[in-house]
């Protein structure tokens, strides 16, 4: 009864409340921390208040025991700054605390005040006033009503201890903080935070206040590399006839750093063909000598391995290329994940590194002519190599020189600014050595980044805080936070939720629950989502291009997750042993194992070969370069609709967890016109071979027995062009009384013209006979109907088509539901067309 979560469920996620407390009352949640809005409650000065929706969000987290602890804050446009509206901000307390007494027992005044994101130029003194008001207008009303310090952020006892002094002492009752430490482990930092709060609270007389921890998380995003422009036109001033690199992201060993996110960044912003890897301090002294690197990338900040400098020096005097982002290069020297020496050590160790290098930085301290910070632009051998920056600039605090370069030597300035004197100061470089070093080494001050964590070290850390917490005398704890929006994967705050957008939970949900209840993961059915189908669709929610096969004695179906296309970075699959009682097993593939896929996830084909599961996928939606429909190389930038194909995930188990078994795509570009997307694997006499294509083409192709790359067709030929009349997309392939019957969809997947049309041959590589059209729109059930699966009942002649359809009535073309029905032949072997089950909404 001491744990809570932080959760939107007054503002975006309103609608999912009853989701959120049904699994927060399973979790042992008792308590969901938001945001009650002024401006949402009074639209106008002096207007009536409308606290409708905030009832809504309290009644109904009541029915599952949760409270409500209200965030009073959202200040409307008319009443800001609110410390000069006191007597409009006195009113809306009042009415706040008369309208809700009796059903919430905590609130807290404002959020993060001490932080210019939540109040603009933070001022303790003008804090107070707000809270004091807030105070008096919430106790007038019901003294038993306890009052809460508005949550800081860190640890921030100076903060404070300023808004006690300005006169706010006896103004909360609860001392409230957000010590976040992320990426970092909760240890030793916490401790250490709360005993300086401890000791500030005894020098101001309330010792005896509780503390309240009301947010603390570690987010799950993806790292990106920092300042990507200015690399890569630092990389095309360096080697600009360099195709591909052979790169290495040098590891730290530090928690949180998360270098394999860092290394599939990188790889996505280097050429195509270009590899990049993680590697340590020691294999890096291993590898370099060996030439097998062209690339360097020591991690982003001012850290770095000090026990590989000779190693990358002599890499750099024989043509390799370092990169040394993020504030003052090779600052503190590093090994085992740990400082290496003294501070004094450091810097001597540094300047040393830095003189071998060549590299001349320095900073206000040590030239006086330089700026605290001024804002750079492309300079302009930069702008010739296509680096551009927002028209204000980019911030340096950092600057170059050419004074430790020799004849042959040269700086190319990428980003320059004007120092105190007018002249420059360069934030970012190019050294292009030609004398006795004939490598390239470039520098920016601009850069650092401190990492993720991922979702196991998220479970950690969540479960470590809380217990730290407590055992440093906290009184209550707020997880930051419940669900996670996950629209943008490199944004932090999209990424702090212990449950997926989609609710499915991540690891920390189930550590943290069974912290607070002692359930183990695997006590409730809920665990995976168990339940019946009484007919179409026979699966919950919106999916598409089902794929169903069966393995031993259970049928399995794997969907592609019908949401816009940035939106598409999972899959689920669905199992079952008779086709109607269905077990969900969410996240079996997500993108975060296939390092270049951004989106669109979609279109599965599961095949269990020699004891593994294998996921053929598509991803990335490719196109050609200039989105024609040509042959030719594929986009060289990642991202949806650009660079992506067919990708292979394998497992040790149908559910997974699948990993990207080759690391790119296994078809990245247009052949015979076709797009890479909608695979249909099959086997024919002992080989496999896969069919496959979009944009109305579709290719014949084999694949190796390690289903890691292609292999030639008995003609010579990679791909062979097999398609048949009407074809658009989705193929499936299947044999049945010597018949080869190609079916696949036609017409517009978001339209009522979307069908499944099919043909026939005596074999599988053609010519195929058209044969008409089996699936189709059918008013007033569905529309759209298409893109399918099919399976045959072993031991028996039935046969099932899995396909998706859009109900009517329906107001998205991504509102599709997998369902399964019949499908019966005739005599001659003709498909008789499917009659669609199921009921109109």
């Amino acid at each position: 009864g001491r744990v809570g979560v932080c959760a939107h469920v007054t503002r975006d996620e309103f609608n999912n409340r009853i989701r959120t407390y049904e699994m927060m009352q399973d979790a042992g949640f008792d308590y969901v921390r938001s945001d009650f809005d002024w401006h949402h409650c009074q639209k106008a000065k002096n207007g009536p208040f409308d606290f409708s929706r905030y009832d809504q969000v309290v009644d109904d987290a009541a029915k599952y025991g949760i409270k409500v602890l209200p965030i009073f804050h959202g200040v409307p446009g008319w009443a800001q700054p609110v410390n000069e509206h006191l007597t409009e901000w006195r009113a809306f307390i009042r009415e706040s605390a008369r309208h809700f007494k009796g059903r919430i027992p905590v609130v807290e005044i404002w959020n993060e005040a001490n932080i210019s994101a939540f109040w603009k130029d933070p001022n303790p003194e003008k804090y107070a006033e707000v809270l004091k008001v807030a105070y008096e207008e919430v106790k007038a009303v019901d003294p038993t009503v306890l009052v809460a310090f508005g949550g800081t952020a860190g640890c921030a006892y100076d903060f404070i201890e300023a808004t006690i002094k300005a006169g706010a002492k006896d103004a909360f009752d609860i001392v409230n903080v957000h010590p976040y430490r992320h990426p970092n482990p909760p240890e030793p930092g916490l401790t250490e935070d709360l005993k300086n709060l401890k000791q500030m609270m005894a020098r101001n007389g309330i010792a005896d206040r509780p503390i309240w921890i009301t947010e603390m998380g570690w987010p799950t995003h993806r790292a990106r590399v920092p300042e990507t422009p200015v690399l890569k036109a630092g990389l095309k001033i360096a080697r600009p006839d360099q195709k591909a690199w052979r790169a290495v992201y040098v590891d730290l060993g530090i928690p949180g750093a998360t270098a394999a996110e860092f290394a599939r960044s990188l790889q996505e912003i280097l050429p195509v063909g270009s590899t990049c890897t993680v590697c340590s301090a020691e294999e890096l002294n291993a590898r370099l000598p060996r030439g097998e690197i062209d690339l360097v990338v020591f991690p982003f900040g001012e850290r770095y391995p000090d026990d590989t400098i000779d190693a990358v020096v002599d890499f750099v005097k024989k043509g390799g290329t370092l990169v040394l982002f993020g504030g003052y290069p090779l600052y503190y020297p590093m090994r085992g994940g740990q400082y290496a020496g003294s501070s004094a050590h450091g810097a001597r160790e540094g300047a040393a590194a830095r003189n071998r290098l060549r590299i001349g930085v320095e900073a206000w301290w040590d030239n006086k002519a330089m700026p605290q910070s001024t804002k750079t632009f492309p300079s302009e051998e930069a702008s010739t190599v296509g680096l551009k920056c927002d028209p204000a600039g980019l911030s340096a605090d950092r600057f170059f020189s050419a004074r430790l370069l020799q004849p042959g030597d040269q700086m190319v300035p990428l980003l320059v600014g004007k120092d105190k004197s007018g002249g420059p100061a360069v934030g970012a470089a190019a050294y292009l050595f030609g004398s006795d070093m004939k490598g390239r080494v470039i520098v920016s001050s601009r850069g650092r980044s401190v990492g993720t964590s991922d979702e196991s070290q998220q479970a950690k850390y969540t479960v470590d805080a809380i217990k730290s917490a407590f055992a440093n005398g906290v009184e209550r704890f707020f997880i930051y936070e419940f669900l996670a929006v996950e629209k943008d994967p490199y944004y932090s705050e999209h990424h702090f939720g212990i449950v997926h957008k989609d609710f499915s939970p991540k690891p920390a949900y189930w550590a943290c629950r069974e912290y607070v209840t002692g359930k183990k993961r695997g006590d409730i059915e809920g665990d995976k989502q168990t339940f019946e189908t009484g007919g179409n669709p026979i699966l919950p929610g919106w999916y598409a291009d089902p794929q169903i096969r069966r393995y031993g004695k259970t049928y399995w179906i794997f969907p592609t997750m019908s949401l816009p296309f940035e939106q598409q970075v999972a899959m689920d699959a669905f199992s079952s042993p008779d086709l109607k009682v269905w077990t969900k097993h969410a996240r079996i593939l997500t993108t975060n194992e296939v390092t270049w896929a951004r989106g669109c996830l979609w279109a599965p084909d599961a095949h269990e070969k020699d004891g593994k599961y294998y996921l053929f996928f598509g991803a990335n939606d490719a196109y050609p370069v200039g989105g024609r429909r040509e042959d030719g190389e594929p986009q060289p930038e990642p991202g949806i609709s650009k660079y992506g194909g067919i990708g292979v995930a394998v497992a040790d188990r149908p559910e997974g967890p699948y990993r990207d078994l080759i690391g790119k795509p296994l078809i990245d570009r247009f052949w015979n016109g076709a797009q890479p997307i909608d695979q249909y694997v099959f086997c024919y006499e002992g080989e496999w071979y896969m069919i496959y294509g979009g944009w109305g083409r579709c290719n014949l192709v084999k694949l190796a027995p390690d289903f890691k790359s292609l292999q030639p067709l008995d003609d010579g030929r990679i791909w062979r062009d097999i398609t048949p009349q009407d074809y658009v997309e989705g193929s499936v392939m299947f044999e049945r009384k010597g018949v080869w019957y190609f079916m696949y969809s036609s017409g517009s997947w978001t339209k009522d013209s979307y069908c499944v049309n099919y043909s026939v041959s005596s074999s599988p590589f053609g010519p195929f006979e058209f044969k008409g059209r089996i699936l189709d729109s059918q008013r007033p059930l569905a529309t759209g109907a298409g893109h399918h699966s099919v399976i045959n009942i072993p031991g028996t002649d039935d046969w099932y088509i899995c396909y998706h359809r859009r109900p009517i009535p329906s107001l998205s073309a991504h509102h599709r539901v997998v369902c399964l029905d019949r499908m019966y032949f005739n005599d001659k072997g003709d498909i008789i067309p499917v009659r669609m089950s199921g009921t109109p909404q």
